[in-house]
């Protein structure tokens, strides 16, 4: 309570909230975190019902009672930025981690990818690897956190993570071996607070992997998530785009070479077909597989069989010789070319499927 003017006198342990008396400058200031409640003497300690008096400037009383009840004003909460939209599609925790984050790391080009969540975890809900530039497997571990922010009390849990997660070694899945991680992260769908960073940090520091330890928070993980698109696009995409065009185009081919070769067995004066069916993109994607999950790998290499079994036929029936000779051939090229056709269709779907996976893992 801060009073101004002369002649003041309040009453101890009260605030007083008057206004300017007529004829007189001379006024209290309450300082009470309740706020100004009009002219009214209000104990803001005691909540008394007590009447009290005061004399201002030796020259008026007033008498007045505090109410029956007293409630302070609600206090504004702090605002909290949500899980990202794009996220709350996977509804919770666990799909949250199988659903985006592991396929992410896939994406970004990290090796043996898993879910590591369980009682073993050691705060490191998902492990991943990399080859280093010297041939060896570095790990990773990653704690997923859905929530929409990270405060501070969270921060001493992810400490507390962060120290289990270095010192605890893990079994390798296949090798059986053990293996420790080298760098950990903390992945939150929602938001990190500032309070929270700087305490997870500034606790870390004292650490010796203080440098290996990262905080993503849900915009971070947007960020990658539209990188890896776009690299992914770059790189697969030329494949599969290449693959799409080479079937589109025999497509086109195995119509003008049925009604020709029907037209050669027919007709001696017709000359059998000098083009060839493209086989460049089919055996391109065969050598170095991509999206193998959406495109069957053994409906390619029987599509590229009857490919190279069409063209060599062709290529034997234009030599010079006995037309009598060449019949068999072509009744071959004849019965491969509607095989050709239904799986060259198949494969077409197959690619336009994986084409269209290859959008970002979050619904942007």
């Amino acid at each position: 309570m801060r009073a101004e003017g002369p002649g003041v006198l309040p009453a101890k342990g009260i605030a007083l909230v008057i206004g300017p008396l007529p004829g007189d400058n001379s006024f209290f200031q309450c300082d009470s975190p309740f706020g100004p409640t009009g002219q009214q003497l209000l104990c803001s300690r005691e909540k008394c019902r007590e009447k009290v008096s005061a004399t201002v400037s030796g020259r008026r009383s007033m008498r007045t009672t505090v109410p029956d009840t007293f409630s302070p004003p609600p206090r504004r909460k702090r605002a909290i930025m949500p899980i990202e939209a794009e996220f709350n599609a996977f509804n919770d925790e666990a799909g949250f981690r199988t659903r985006f984050l592991i396929p992410l790391l896939q994406r970004l080009g990290f090796i043996s990818v898993y879910d590591n969540c369980g009682p073993n975890e050691f705060g490191r809900d998902i492990i991943f690897g990399e080859i280093d530039r010297f041939g060896s497997v570095i790990y990773h571990g990653m704690q997923v956190k859905y929530q929409d922010s990270v405060g501070l009390q969270d921060s001493h849990d992810l400490v507390r993570s962060a120290e289990e997660a270095f010192s605890n070694p893990f079994r390798h899945r296949t090798r059986g071996t053990d293996e420790r991680i080298v760098s950990f992260f903390v992945a939150n769908a929602g938001n990190v607070s500032t309070q929270a960073a700087d305490n997870f940090f500034h606790a870390i520091d004292r650490t010796p992997y203080a440098a290996h330890v990262r905080l993503l928070n849900g915009k971070a993980l947007l960020d990658l998530d539209r990188w890896a698109t776009i690299t992914r696009v770059e790189q697969v995409g030329e494949v599969l785009e290449g693959l799409r065009v080479e079937l589109r185009r025999n497509r086109l081919m195995i119509d003008l070479f049925t009604t020709s070769m029907n037209q050669w067995t027919e007709s001696p004066d017709v000359r059998p077909p000098i083009e060839r069916l493209w086989v460049g993109a089919v055996s391109h994607y065969i050598q170095k597989p991509v999206l193998s999950g959406t495109i069957d790998s053994c409906i390619v290499v029987r599509y590229l069989h009857s490919l190279d079994s069409i063209n060599r036929f062709l290529d034997f029936i234009v030599l010079p010789g006995a037309r009598d000779s060449k019949m068999s051939m072509a009744r071959a090229v004849l019965e491969h070319l509607p095989y050709a056709d239904s799986a060259g269709k198949a494969l077409e779907g197959s690619v336009e499927s994986a084409l269209a996976s290859l959008g970002p893992l979050a619904a942007v």
